[in-house]
């Protein structure tokens, strides 16, 4: 996966619609809920494409239903008390532990001001975190 920041753009968007359309099939078959992750991942699409760490941490979370379901699980008892979105929740374990190492100081702060926007508008909407 080394070289996935030598890949094209088209092709890591595709890549990364295929992996997260299927990762939204094996979480539900409601499609509100559908609908809502979606409408989540899109908010972080271009984010998630132009920081080769985090492409790399998404694909690897949502690559294998075992990854999958044990992220969608850890959301799921944290859900009620703390972050409230499921891709709120994803991007905020890659803030833990991977932002570190992402090299651009552009990029790790348009994470922290993209997550940190979602997670105040959710406070915001009546949600106590």
């Amino acid at each position: 996966m080394d070289n996935l920041k030598h890949i094209d753009r088209d092709k890591r968007a595709l890549m990364l619609d295929e992996n997260i359309q299927t990762m939204i099939n094996n979480i539900t078959d409601v499609p509100s809920f559908r609908n809502d992750l979606h409408k989540d991942y899109l908010v972080y699409k271009s984010l998630i494409l132009l920081c080769n760490e985090l492409f790399v941490f998404i694909l690897v979370k949502t690559e294998t239903e075992e990854n999958l379901f044990r992220i969608y699980q850890q959301y799921l008892k944290q859900s009620e008390s703390e972050i409230h979105n499921f891709m709120d929740y994803v991007i905020s374990q890659f803030t833990i532990s991977k932002l570190p190492q992402v090299s651009s100081e552009g990029e790790k702060k348009a994470i922290i001001n993209k997550l940190t926007s979602r997670l105040e508008k959710d406070n915001n909407n009546g949600r106590t975190q």
